[in-house]
């Protein structure tokens, strides 16, 4: 948030507003991070990763170091207009990148591709961890808890193990 006020304050000071730019300006911006975001996402998905794979590898490849762009900018230029248009570029991009993956990993939770429940009350999802145990991974677990129902496959990963249920398991599976 800090950074984000940082930039507005720099870049507003010079005469290089950003909403004062060109619409090439917005389109040049933004469109890397969204094309970054649908490729790293389909390539993902035509080699069959898992769901939640799938969502961090297209978190990663779009969601950029702002704060180092930034400083970049600040250093690189020491007339203030030059600077001040410089920022433009890492603070616009830092805006549309939070709301892109803001977005992203909404639409991907109610797609069910995460391992939070998509009926889960919203504040209730992002307070709670969904990550499985350790135990419950040497188990035969799915790690990733996607199935086409969105449900939990440890029980039935440890049925098809073991030929037993889980409540019928005494002793771990190591």
């Amino acid at each position: 948030m800090s950074l984000a006020i940082f930039s507005a304050v720099v870049s507003s000071l010079s005469d290089a507003q950003i909403w004062t730019k060109p619409p090439a300006f917005y389109v040049g911006v933004c469109l890397p991070m969204v094309a970054g975001l649908l490729i790293a996402t389909t390539i993902s998905l035509l080699i069959k990763l898992k769901k939640p794979q799938v969502i961090s590898v297209g978190i990663e490849c779009s969601y950029q170091n702002v704060g180092l762009a930034t400083s970049a900018a600040v250093t690189m230029w020491s007339n203030p207009t030059d600077r001040g248009q410089a920022i433009c570029v890492p603070m616009l991009y830092g805006v549309v990148e939070g709301l892109a993956a803001f977005i992203y990993c909404f639409i991907c939770w109610k797609l069910n591709w995460t391992k939070a429940p998509r009926d889960e009350k919203f504040c209730q999802m992002l307070v709670t961890s969904y990550e499985v145990d350790a135990d419950s991974e040497h188990n035969g677990g799915d790690e990733e808890g996607d199935n086409e129902e969105g449900g939990d496959d440890i029980e039935k990963g440890n049925e098809e193990i073991t030929g037993k249920s889980t409540s019928s398991l005494e002793e771990p599976l190591l």
